[in-house]
């Protein structure tokens, strides 16, 4: 996964049973959407969209310490389409801790339930 320009971006191809690439597909993320954002009642505000793996856990941990002992951290996952499994165990982590979610996919609330982690 590769960043510029303020978008994260990721390709996979498809490939024919002769093991031959016959398409690209992919996903941007604007990492805009992840930016802060402060609420009359003093919450922070994270928008999370697009796809997340394990590689952006850090810097999810890094802007959460950030506003942990100041105000409390809501998630709005309105927008978020496509999770692996470390992103869902940290989510369920995340909860845990008192984190808020909004607006959580189904099946990313479904998945977090089953998780063993």
């Amino acid at each position: 996964m590769e960043n510029f320009a303020g978008f994260s971006s990721a390709v996979v191809p498809y490939w024919t049973d002769r093991e031959k690439v016959v398409r690209w597909y992919g996903t941007n993320t604007d990492l805009e959407d992840r930016k802060r954002a402060r609420v009359a009642n003093g919450e922070v505000v994270f928008k999370l969209s697009g796809r997340m793996n394990a590689e952006n856990i850090g810097e999810l941990e890094t802007l959460f310490s950030a506003e942990a002992s100041l105000r409390r951290i809501l998630l709005d996952s309105k927008d978020l389409t496509l999770v692996d499994q470390d992103i869902v165990s940290f989510l369920k982590c995340s909860e845990a801790k008192g984190i808020k979610f909004e607006n959580c996919p189904a099946y990313i609330r479904q998945w977090i339930k089953q998780d063993k982690g």
